[in-house]
Parts: structure tokens; sequence; C-alpha cells
């Protein structure tokens, strides 16, 4: 605790009598750090001389603190999981970790925080009858369109036959990972779609119209493309 431990002394002579607190005095040495320490009974007045020592082991008090109390993480390939370490001191060094919406997060023994849905959950971390929380937060990756430098925010993207528009497709976190949705036979008689290097491009064919999906992690954005 940082300070100086005592341990109640009780004396008893030979036949088991306890001996009363006015024939000795007890003094203490090396009890405040963790280690061994030392009692020491001195005898006094007529009935009782001699001096007794007895030693006594400090252990340090029971604590349990982590490395972080929340963390933010993304759904997408990026920033999934992070390690909270867990310091402990007490009689078990054994730490238990848990979630209470693992549907959101998952938390194993060694303390990896994993995102599985966006929504919010507390990992809990427990030792030595001591508990300690982390507020988990997960997010989807934002995916951002833009068309030459301006932002695309429109949920339609109209063009006319035998024409092609190019999107630049960002996602943050960076590295989160992006996918496009594959046309089935019938869309790719409409339009065809090509995405490489952060560029989705939409070439028509004839009038109609399809649907593109750009996914990251759980986070999605949808294009209705109209061909005219």
């Amino acid at each position: 605790t940082g300070k100086e431990i005592k341990p109640e002394v009780t004396v008893k002579d030979s036949k088991g009598n306890e001996i009363a607190a006015e024939n000795y005095t007890v003094s203490y040495a090396n009890n405040t750090k963790v280690g061994t320490a030392t009692a020491t009974i001195t005898f006094k007045g007529e009935n009782y001389e001699g001096v007794v020592n007895k030693t006594f082991k400090i252990t340090a008090a029971a604590s349990l603190s982590l490395n972080k109390s929340k963390v933010t993480l993304y759904t997408g390939k990026a920033s999934k999981s992070i390690k909270v370490t867990a310091k402990v001191e007490g009689s078990s060094k054994a730490v238990k970790w848990d979630c209470d919406k693992k549907k959101i997060a998952k938390v194993d023994q060694k303390g990896n925080i994993t995102a599985l849905k966006a929504g919010t959950a507390t990992v809990t971390a427990k030792a030595n009858g001591i508990t300690k929380k982390v507020k988990v937060t997960v997010k989807n990756p934002t995916i951002t369109l833009k068309k030459g430098k301006k932002n695309f925010t429109k949920k339609t993207v109209d063009i006319k036959r035998n024409k092609s528009v190019t999107l630049n497709v960002s996602v943050k976190p960076a590295k989160s990972g992006m996918a496009v949705s594959k046309l089935t036979a019938k869309q790719k008689r409409v339009a065809t779609v090509t995405f490489k290097n952060g560029k989705l491009t939409i070439k028509s064919k004839k009038k109609g119209s399809i649907k593109i999906k750009v996914t990251s992690g759980k986070g999605a954005k949808t294009l209705t493309v109209k061909v005219k």
C-alpha cells in the first residue's frame, strides 16, 4: 500500500496463556515495501525478559490497470482489431476478458478486440475482484465518390448510350479494402463496370438501368446507373 504494515502480535507463554501487552513492546522494520519485514518483540518488567524476532511477507496490493479505456474500430480491413494490455498485481495474475455485445465486437483472453458490426459495446477485464472497462465504438469505413475533383453525392448516375463515366473512389481509414458488386449477364447488356486503382468506370451499351454497390467492411454505397 506504500504505508507501514503493522500486523497485530499476540504473545503466549509455554502453557498457551496470552501475555498482557504491558509486558512487552513491538517494533517493526522493513515494513513498508514489498518483501520480508520484521516484528521485534522486546519483553520488559519483572516477569519476562528477552527478545523475539518474527518475520512476515509483504506483497503488492491487488490492482488492475489497462492501457486504454476507449477504442474506435472499423469493420473494414484497416483498424479492425486492437490489443488492450492489462497490468495486474495481486494473488492472481490471470485476467478474464468479456464483451457485453458479442455481435458488435469480440475479445479473446489475451485482450485482443475485433470489430464485427457498427455500434457500441463494453469490454470488461476482471482480476482479483477488480473490474476495468473499455468502451468500444465500431464504425463502418467511409466511402467517398468524386467526379473529377468534386464530391459526387448523387445516388443516380445518368449516362447516354455508348458513353462512359469515371468516378474516383476512396475510403477512410485508408487500406480498409473495397469491392464492387458483380453484374449479372442481364446487367452487362446495359453497361459494363470496371474498378481498378480507386477508379470506377461505367461504360454504357443500351437503354436501361443497373445498380452498383461499392462496399468496404460492412459499409456500402449503392449507385443506380440509368442509360438513356
